[in-house]
């Protein structure tokens, strides 16, 4: 097949899976042409890693001239003026990928509206593999519509309204883009889940996979220290992980080291404050390269993994890849990737106790630790592997083309 693929994501679990599909295809002997708005250059930039044509078209200068605004009347204009951008950029990168000759067009996340609104230009039949939903509008952390409600009519309360209103904007022309794809594929049945709650359409679970050939590395001894790995915020349950951690005796309480491509500074003030109160000793280490990373989690007595309502979780399948136990909570995503006792140990509440109890498994054996971590490297090769996921991958982009 002639693939046209669009992404608009900056460094990110996202990108890396992203990376994974591009790679599984070109492996396929599918031939790959990508589009993308300049937004998503970085210092990590697929262009520099994977065989594949990329076209990069112009939209951040335009996007960084709109300032932000606290006040609503002005995040409504903001809103609008930005959807229309977006939709100017997928409308020329359409005409493109119309033009071009293509059987199908695999179009991924966009991180400023999660949707991508390529579905209302293309021609040609569309599959959106969407990570999730974006959940500041449709998950209860962000607030973002419980703060709008104010019994009280004040000027506080108007602005709150108009802040609901241009969120409401957003829901309503990413339900219309959402719908107009042929396929929309999800990365677990969680995942498909919150799809099905968000807007009102069905979906396929289309499950993620890791390069086992690029996540290894061989280790001698295990060291007294449990990972953790994701962006420094809220969502990536730190905290959760600092109480466990700080459950285990003071003798035997591992260290945790937490890699992280960018950190919410208030939650991050927050949080160690929190480790110095619980006497945790809490190392953030900020874009690590692939070089520095893959020993630090393979070294490691454990990985971690407290995130909130993770979609999927990519991040443990790597850490077994690299022959790593994964202690984490029996919640979205990681709970179709851990099977517990194989390849990591799910508590089925977010009990720090319990919690404490499975890291200590580890910290406290470290040759239990290293024997663990190589059965889950043969599990990932076995269950996750590339191979597998370009599978699960192709069949559906063949579905979508012979509906």
């Amino acid at each position: 097949m002639r693939i046209a693929v669009w992404y608009n994501l900056p460094f990110s679990g996202a990108k890396r899976a992203l990376a994974t599909h591009l790679e599984s295809l070109v492996r396929k002997g599918h031939e790959i042409e990508v589009w993308a708005p300049d937004t998503v250059l970085d210092k990590d930039h697929m262009e520099m890693k994977l065989p594949v044509k990329e076209k990069i078209l112009p939209l951040a200068e335009k996007f960084n001239s709109i300032r932000n605004s606290k006040y609503g009347h002005r995040l409504i204009f903001r809103t609008i003026k930005k959807i229309r951008l977006m939709q100017d950029h997928c409308h020329d990168c359409a005409e493109q990928i119309n033009n071009g000759n293509f059987d199908i067009a695999l179009i991924n996340p966009c991180a400023t509206f999660s949707v991508s609104y390529m579905s209302l230009f293309l021609k040609i039949p569309s599959v959106l593999y969407l990570q999730e939903p974006n959940r500041q509008l449709f998950e209860a952390w962000p607030n973002h519509w419980l703060r709008a409600q104010d019994p009280y009519f004040s000027l506080y309360s108007i602005n709150n309204q108009l802040i609901r209103f241009a969120k409401g904007i957003q829901v309503n022309e990413d339900t219309k883009a959402i719908k107009k794809y042929d396929l929309v594929l999800a990365n677990s049945i969680f995942s498909r889940e919150s799809i099905q709650k968000a807007y009102g359409i069905d979906s396929r679970a289309c499950y993620l996979g890791v390069n086992t050939e690029q996540f290894k590395y061989e280790i001698e001894i295990k060291e007294t220290y449990v990972v953790g790995l994701g962006y420094f915020a809220y969502p990536k349950g730190v905290d959760r992980s600092l109480k466990a951690i700080a459950l285990i005796p003071k003798p035997k309480r591992p260290k945790l080291i937490w890699v992280s491509n960018g950190k919410d500074n208030a939650y991050f003030e927050e949080m160690n404050k929190l480790a110095s109160l619980l006497e945790v000793d809490l190392d953030v280490r900020i874009n690590l390269n692939d070089v520095d990373l893959y020993p630090l989690i393979a070294r490691a007595a454990a990985m971690i993994y407290t995130s909130r309502l993770e979609p999927f979780g990519l991040a443990p399948l790597e850490a077994n890849s690299l022959g790593t136990g994964v202690v984490g909570i029996a919640e979205g995503g990681v709970r179709e990737t851990i099977t517990h006792g194989i390849n990591g140990f799910l508590a089925k509440n977010d009990d720090p106790f319990v919690l404490a109890e499975y890291i200590s498994k580890f910290s406290d054996d470290l040759d239990f630790a290293k024997r663990f971590g190589k059965e889950a490297r043969a599990f990932v090769e076995k269950e996750w592997s590339l191979e597998v996921m370009g599978n699960y991958l192709e069949e559906n982009l063949l579905l979508a083309l012979n509906r």
